[in-house]
């Protein structure tokens, strides 16, 4: 048996060692011994020993190893070529795109430029880097590309190629082959395979070409579908797509303008503010072509986060307008808006501001609400605006008034139904109002009206979230928030079984109470001066008597705000020249209340009464919540620490509380800090500095004493 020669591989870093030495021995292992060394892993002083031949991809290593013996061994210096696994990323880079080419050394940033440029990409900048250069080259240079040496990479690049250690050329090979006196057929092994990965480059270069030959057509007809006009152009302002709805609606040949600026078809958008600074048009108004058009852009960028382009798209203003039209005529016909919000609610008065201070809080969650109240105390306004303060704002409001529909239509109207339900029923079938409140809220008026076969049919929407229409089989999913309402005691109800118990304890477990305007004194005024300001549109503002807003104030108001809004446009209607309301401008009802109730004095006089006494509102108020005797108590222990100069922290309330025999628990304690904070008895500090007592605390402590 012949005895294998020897060859051994000098190279500068163990990664290009390994590879080539793994390349050696793929090919030539059957001939001859291969061994690898690497120059940095190389100890000072350690020989290298003896082989039949040294190849080498750097003379300037095989020297520093063997100093003045360099020329006594046979040494072959190794011609390189690129591993074209991932040359397909250096393809997709765009003409003209500056780039790294990151190496250990120059020469190894050299030869990696001189490689990329032999397989034909010469259309890129590339730039050598490594150890030790001017760092200041990388400076806006967002692409890098190496040959196994991505941690020479400088960190403010964001696209890295990284093609790989750089292997051996064929021609190489066959020098090697030659020299060891290998057989020839090795020779087409090796070149066999080097065809091998250049026809698979080859063909994948061609499968992309197809692909994106393939997505740039059906792009096309997509776009050529959209219902707007859309031009597109590069980062140099030059149009690279006219869409057909362009071309129709602009009248233009799309063919002539492509490749041309895009000024030369619209001269009055700047375009150059949205290239170089970013800036978006969105729904701005532009004249083209003498005909007004609303027009949006979006900026396209490429993967290193380049602006790579910009799409417009135009629509005229006519078409804008017809299309809203619409979308609002088929809400307001489905009455699916809610159009009142919180600032929409008018009123200075503890009892609404403390409804309303409850109500944006619930609007942030998803439960349902039931509203308690009078008839005509706004509960459909508060229903809206939770919703419109609700992340469901942006679905649809849909209303029904339980009272208001016959019961053998209210199945059909919540649930819908369908095909041949009942007679006179809808050939297509109908969805109901859950349907159309899917996303959205559904709002239950006067829900103490609904019979008892709805009330159950209702539990199980709110239970399951899912309907089935009436004479259906199949289960439809909703998304819908449930509010309430109602002007009757549900809780007695119950007790007399007419209203269901399940129901009711899903429905009031968070509730509201709608004031009477009674309740709200101190807001009457300003509501009467609100309904008048829009009577009269703005241009003129009512002057109330003094025995006018006496008789308002101590009016027992059964009909509630719904009624002050009738009274007011019925005095603004009386009125003349003269902007002062006297009695006799108001309804006849009402000046047959006002003779009956007394003397002007005795008027005069509760007029004073319900101006004077801030603290029988706060009295009331907190009466109200159940939540009186243990605020006055709070409120001492806060006083009697305030004597020392400290704030009172909620663990040590909740200790006192204890002693004093009241068993608060930490949301309910907060929540009445919170109270009692927002009617400005206490200032409650910041993290650990406690809550103190305020000057009126102090009075209303005195007050109730």
């Amino acid at each position: 048996m012949v005895e294998k020669k020897k060859i051994c591989f000098i190279s500068h870093n163990r990664n290009t060692q390994e590879y080539i030495t793994k390349q050696l021995i793929t090919y030539l292992g059957e001939y001859v011994l291969v061994k690898g060394i690497s120059f940095e892993e190389l100890k000072e002083d350690e020989e290298v020993g003896e082989y039949d031949f040294y190849l080498t991809s750097s003379f300037d290593v095989c020297k520093k190893i063997f100093n003045e013996n360099f020329c006594k061994i046979n040494v072959l210096l190794a011609d390189r070529a690129l591993n074209i696994e991932n040359i397909d990323k250096v393809f997709e880079l765009e003409r003209g795109t500056k780039a790294l080419m990151v190496g250990n050394t120059y020469q190894t940033a050299a030869r990696g430029i001189n490689l990329i440029n032999k397989i034909g990409i010469d259309y890129i900048e590339l730039i050598p880097y490594f150890p030790g250069c001017d760092s200041n080259i990388a400076d806006g240079i967002s692409t890098a590309i190496t040959t196994g040496s991505p941690h020479l990479i400088p960190k403010s690049v964001r696209k890295v190629i990284d093609l790989g250690v750089v292997g051996l050329d064929l021609s190489t090979f066959v020098e090697l082959i030659t020299e060891l006196e290998i057989p020839n057929e090795v020779i087409n092994n090796v070149s066999q395979n080097y065809l091998r990965e250049i026809y698979e480059l080859s063909l994948r270069r061609q499968i992309a070409a197809q692909d994106n030959f393939d997505i740039k057509k059906r792009f096309e007809k997509i776009i050529n579908t959209v219902s707007e006009a859309i031009i597109s152009i590069d980062e140099k302002g030059d149009i690279q797509l006219i869409n057909n709805w362009a071309e129709n609606l602009l009248g233009i040949d799309k063919a002539e303008y492509f490749g041309k600026h895009f000024k030369e078809l619209i001269h009055n958008v700047d375009i150059q503010d949205v290239l170089e600074q970013g800036h978006q048009l969105e729904n701005e108004i532009r004249k083209i072509r003498g005909v007004d058009y609303v027009v949006n852009s979006t900026s396209v960028i490429d993967s290193t986060d380049h602006l790579a382009g910009v799409v417009f798209s135009l629509k005229k203003v006519g078409e804008v307008q017809k299309i809203e039209t619409k979308i609002r005529r088929e809400l307001k016909d489905k009455n699916h808006v809610a159009k009142y919000e919180f600032d929409d609610i008018i009123g200075e008065s503890y009892e609404i501001k403390y409804l309303m201070q409850l109500a944006r809080k619930f609007a942030k969650t998803d439960f349902t609400v039931l509203i308690e109240g009078e008839s005509g105390t706004g509960k459909e306004l508060i229903a809206q605006a939770i919703h419109n303060s609700s992340r469901r704002t942006l679905g649809p409001f849909v209303a029904i008034n339980l009272a208001a529909l016959p019961e053998n239509l209210v199945e059909s109207e919540l649930f819908g139904y369908e095909e041949g339900a009942f007679t006179g029923a809808k050939k297509t079938g109908k969805h109901g109002l859950f349907e159309d409140a899917h996303n959205g809220t559904i709002f239950l008026d006067e829900i103490g009206d609904a019979s008892l076969e709805v009330q159950k049919k209702l539990l199980r929407v709110l239970e399951e979230r899912e309907v089935r229409r009436v004479g259906g089989s199949s289960i439809i999913p909703i998304n819908v928030r449930v509010i309430a309402a109602t002007n009757k005691d549900l809780y007695q109800m119950v007790k007399k079984d007419e209203f269901r118990s399940d129901l009711y304890y899903r429905l009031c477990a968070i509730s509201l109470a709608s004031p009477a305007l009674r309740e709200r004194g101190e807001d009457i005024i300003e509501l009467v001066l609100h309904f008048s300001h829009i009577f009269f549109k703005g241009q003129k503002i009512v002057q109330l008597s003094d025995e006018v807003k006496a008789f308002l104030l101590s009016y027992d108001w059964p009909g509630n705000i719904r009624e002050l809004e009738n009274v007011v446009n019925y005095l603004c209607t009386m009125l003349t020249d003269d902007n002062h309301v006297t009695i006799e401008h108001l309804p006849i009802y009402m000046q047959k209340k006002y003779r009956n109730k007394g003397n002007e004095k005795q008027v005069k006089a509760e007029l004073h009464s319900h101006e004077d006494d801030r603290m029988d509102t706060i009295v009331t108020g907190l009466k109200k919540t159940a939540q009186f005797e243990v605020a006055v108590k709070i409120l001492n222990e806060i006083k009697i620490a305030s004597t020392f100069d400290k704030g009172v922290g909620r663990n040590y309330l909740r200790v006192q509380m204890l002693r004093n025999g009241e068993n608060l628990k930490d949301y309910r304690l907060r929540k009445l800090l919170d109270t009692l904070d927002t009617l400005g008895l206490i200032e409650q500090g910041v993290t650990k500095q406690g809550s103190r007592i305020t000057e009126l605390g102090i009075e209303f402590l005195e007050n109730i004493a």
